[in-house]
């Protein structure tokens, strides 16, 4: 039930405790927390509503609880001002359907998208709990920086598998050594773009078979958030009282490193069960038995991307498919599940209508 009626909004619109429309209503402090977590998630001017909840702190001797990038005339500080100081690490993976390699050229190199634009994606991690849309802009600066210049001739970013790290989030030595060499990273209208040669060598073959073979079709990226609409708050994000999450905009952000890791996973996966999946695909990934199996006893091995010992003829009789196959049919069952989260995240925003501008 919403707190306030149309009546009751329409009397705080004319008290300037709401907005003209009735939307990002602020009688009370928890109602200034809502506004200030809201903000992004409407079509509205930000920099207004900016203003209007800025308004509404000082009015009610509350100041202290605006983020400390917003201006007081509602507009966000620079990067350079503000951000850069308060910079968030980040690490997201996008499974992808046209990952490819390169037609017509040496076999070993790859296009891929390292990030996706304009997608509202799920996420839970030390910035709280919210919707990310990754702006079209966010890896300009990044990008423009990275490339070569002058007399440098290669990119100031890196490529690792999964990170430089095994499946179960260890050091790796095999995979901390760079893996292919960036030939082209650039925005477009549907996200950050790359082309990739892959080295000759053991783990540069294991990466090119796994992506030709289709078993490889993730792109993870890691860097930092420099400046975020809205900025993240004292406490992070949280859900409002409609329990609905705050949409935060990513406006800018570094690049540090990409490549292809196994797993198609948001940071959310943290927070509702995933590291169980994950754990039981990486025992299969290093012992060859079926998913379903209740005992299998991990090593401790890193010398390729797919590990096979003496039980895959075991697993084959158990589960009635090899491991390659319990991987695929794994993995599906993962992105089947993920579309109908957004699916169902989807509906909920419809049925939640226009709430705050």
């Amino acid at each position: 039930m919403a707190k306030y009626d149309a009546e009751q909004l329409r009397q705080m619109a004319g008290k300037g405790q709401a907005m003209k429309d009735g939307s990002y209503p602020i009688g009370d402090s928890e109602d200034l927390a809502n506004a200030i977590h809201a903000v992004g998630s409407g079509g509205a001017d930000h920099d207004t509503i900016r203003a209007h909840i800025i308004r509404r702190a000082k009015a009610m001797g509350q100041s202290g609880k605006i983020p400390d990038n917003w201006n007081s005339d509602g507009s966000l500080q620079t990067a350079a001002v503000s951000s850069r100081a308060t910079a968030t690490p980040y690490t997201r993976s996008f499974a992808l359907d046209d990952i490819s390699i390169r037609a017509g050229g040496d076999g070993r190199t790859v296009d891929a998208y390292a990030t996706v634009f304009d997608i509202p994606a799920h996420i839970r991690d030390q910035d709280g709990e919210y919707e990310e849309v990754n702006d079209r802009a966010m890896y300009n600066r990044a990008v423009a920086d990275a490339a070569p210049a002058g007399g440098r001739q290669t990119w100031r970013v890196g490529v690792f598998y999964n990170h430089g790290m095994t499946i179960y989030q260890t050091p790796s030595d095999l995979y901390s050594m760079p893996v292919g060499v960036p030939l082209e990273i650039k925005p477009d209208g549907r996200g950050l773009f790359t082309r990739t040669r892959y080295v000759a060598g053991q783990l540069g073959d294991l990466i090119v078979d796994g992506i030709r073979e289709g078993l490889l079709t993730t792109y993870s990226v890691s860097g930092a958030y420099l400046r975020s609409d809205p900025s993240v708050p004292r406490g992070g994000f949280r859900k409002g009282r409609d329990g609905m999450v705050p949409t935060v905009r990513r406006m800018e952000a570094t690049l540090r490193e990409y490549g292809p890791t196994p797993f198609p996973a948001y940071p959310e996966a943290e927070g509702v069960g995933m590291p169980g999946e994950r754990e039981r695909l990486a025992l299969m990934l290093r012992s060859g038995a079926p998913v379903d199996s209740p005992d299998v006893d991990a090593s401790d091995d890193d010398s390729g991307l797919v590990a096979e010992d003496s039980r895959r003829h075991e697993a084959e009789t158990r589960s009635g498919r090899s491991p390659r196959e319990e991987i695929e049919v794994q993995r599906a069952r993962f992105l089947a599940r993920q579309r109908e989260l957004q699916a169902q995240r989807a509906r909920a925003l419809i049925d939640q209508g226009v709430g705050n501008a």
